[in-house]
């Protein structure tokens, strides 16, 4: 695949050609065709147009059953302590799984200084195949912020109305579902304490599951170079269990990160017997340039299901990842 894209400050257009991955676009996929937008000199808005073809969603190629086209437009307000910024999308959406229909979308993003942290999104669909309760394909809000020094809280809402039954690519159309989590912590001395809880459904099989933990963070174990957190957490609903873990960060020269991980689950299945399993994870980070960095991990796992009396089935596994990661 290629690109060829021009974004000069100095010049009140942009644009891209070839498979593109969208700029200032809320909820656009990457399409094999053309953006092109004005930017008012201090690039405080930029509006467009845009159109092509989508890939497949599995193999990347590119796929003539599916398109978008559409208009969009992003803006930034405010200065200093106070900062919002909106951007908004209108498309006409084509994909074997939907057919052919309209969708709007609207993200919102408010910095109020160090305080508050608050991002929403919302997307509407009409027409096609499958249709959500009240067009409403997707609503979420993120927040976080420091009402205290020492104090850090954070909440996230979602809620997918859109669901797609026998779905070839569930990652595209993961199904409908309504989930709440949130974060309570407080730094003590060197530690952060935090608590975490949360909440999801599946509307389609109306399945529910729940959990909360407690977390201890050092940030600056390592000084500026790193630190270490140790976590637990308890689970309830359609698959209960439980986890633990310890995880540590150092970064070891300005432009190489290393990182480990530990943890320990336990998975309750039906009939009262759990599935224990041990992870162990390592992976580096190497910037290479500005723009590029060389990334690499390696897990191994151990796991058992218990039976009466001892364990079964006791399986083990590694698995390497290698890639390679740019930034424009």
């Amino acid at each position: 695949e290629a690109n060829l894209a021009a974004r000069d400050r100095g010049q009140p257009w942009t644009g891209a050609l070839g498979r593109v991955l969208p700029w200032n676009i809320p909820g656009a996929s990457a399409f094999d065709g053309l953006q092109l937008g004005l930017a008012p000199s201090g690039r405080r808005g930029e509006v467009g147009v845009y159109g092509g073809l989508v890939p497949d969603p599995l193999t990347l190629a590119v796929d003539r059953d599916r398109s978008t086209a559409g208009a969009y437009g992003s803006f930034t307000l405010g200065s200093g302590g106070v900062i919002a910024r909106a951007d908004a999308r209108a498309a006409v959406v084509t994909s074997p799984e939907l057919g052919t229909r309209a969708e709007t979308e609207l993200r919102a993003l408010l910095l109020l200084g160090r305080t508050v942290n608050a991002e929403g999104d919302l997307r509407l669909g009409i027409g096609g195949k499958h249709q959500a309760p009240d067009a409403i394909d997707l609503a979420q809000v993120d927040v976080s912020g420091r009402p205290l020094p020492k104090l850090v809280l954070s909440g996230f809402f979602r809620y997918a109305g859109l669901s797609v039954p026998d779905v070839a690519a569930p990652a595209v159309f993961p199904g409908a579902e309504r989930r709440l989590d949130g974060t309570a912590g407080y730094e003590l001395g060197p530690a952060l304490l935090s608590a975490t809880g949360g909440f999801g459904r599946d509307l389609a099989t109306r399945l529910e599951r729940w959990w909360i933990g407690p977390e201890v963070a050092f940030p600056h174990l390592f000084g500026a170079r790193g630190g270490a957190a140790l976590g637990y957490a308890e689970e309830r609903g359609w698959t209960a269990g439980r986890t633990a873990w310890a995880q540590a960060t150092l970064r070891t020269a300005s432009r190489l990160q290393l990182m480990g991980r530990i943890a320990w689950t336990d998975d309750t299945r039906a009939g009262g017997l759990d599935d224990h399993a041990l992870d162990l994870l390592a992976a580096v980070s190497a910037d290479l340039t500005r723009w590029l960095s060389l990334r690499a991990s390696l897990l191994a796992r151990v796991g058992a299901m218990s039976i009466v009396g001892g364990f079964a089935d006791q399986a083990a596994g590694i698995t390497a990842l290698l890639g390679i990661a740019s930034r424009y």
